[in-house]
């Protein structure tokens, strides 16, 4: 069985896919399975890689369902004792699967590893940022569930294939599904997070975000607040607490689109 079983769901990436496909071969690490799921492209991203010879690529296609039902496949296939997930338009550093799975061989009590997040222009030519996690080893779901950006920027996590059981991606859900996704699975197991110090993921910005389609956006998180108060059981005033810093979030990312009224509408939502 491969150490690491790395996840793309692929949808319409043809202008970026091949930087990704170069980044993920030209690993340290060559003990791994790419699941890559066609997700009904209609650009022909699925060209670069259904006819890649390297027979660590597991390639499978379906009917455009979103991004969750296509990670959701990839699981239900996944073989390696770790796993850790990569969208077709962004790169992994060439230590990214070593240094997160050697982490997680010698630190047998960590479930969930990070690493550095480099947030880089859409050519990838100029980095804009960096997310530098926290090296706290904690219980994962109490800073998910406060939306702690020390412990959650990117879906830059390596995760033991052992916890994640029978928890699936939200289908339907199109943005913050990889949220509600690690919280299902970090509350289940109580699993800890630490991370490393190495850039583990880049994070391709400006061909388009989550804030420009805010609507979905805020569906991802009513998703979330549901998940964090049914299906984890916490505290009310933990909940509302969260609520509330959604809340303001959502509805100065409205009003910075210049829709007042459906910034108001959003506020009454999440109250």
């Amino acid at each position: 069985m491969p150490k690491v079983s790395l996840i793309t769901p692929l949808y319409n990436s043809k202008k970026w896919f091949s930087q990704t496909i170069d980044s993920v071969l030209s690993q340290e690490l060559s003990d791994f399975e790419w699941l890559v799921v066609n997700d009904g492209s209609t650009d022909g991203s699925e060209a670069l890689i259904s006819n890649e010879a390297d027979p660590r690529i597991r390639f499978f296609s379906q009917e455009n369902r979103g991004v969750s039902a296509a990670r959701n496949v990839a699981l239900e296939h996944a073989q390696g004792d770790y796993v850790a997930f990569l969208d077709a338009d962004d790169t992994l550093p060439t230590r990214s699967l070593q240094v997160r799975s050697s982490y997680l061989d010698g630190n047998p009590q960590i479930g969930f590893v990070d690493g550095v997040v480099r947030f880089m222009n859409k050519d990838l030519s100029v980095e804009i940022r960096r997310s530098s996690p926290s090296r706290c080893t904690v219980e994962l779901y109490e800073k998910l569930v406060d939306l702690n950006e020390r412990f959650f920027s990117a879906s830059s996590y390596m995760i033991r294939r052992s916890l994640i059981e029978q928890a699936q991606f939200p289908i339907g859900v199109t943005h913050a599904e990889d949220l509600v996704f690690f919280l299902r699975v970090a509350w289940k197991s109580r699993a800890l997070y630490s991370s490393v110090l190495e850039p583990t993921y880049i994070y391709r910005t400006g061909h388009g975000s989550a804030m420009q389609n805010l609507d979905g956006l805020e569906a991802g998180y009513l998703e979330f607040l549901n998940v964090a108060e049914n299906e984890c059981a916490l505290p009310k005033r933990r909940v509302r607490a969260t609520k509330r810093r959604i809340q303001l979030m959502m509805l100065k990312s409205w009003l910075r689109t210049g829709r007042p009224v459906r910034a108001c509408r959003s506020f009454v939502r999440f109250s």
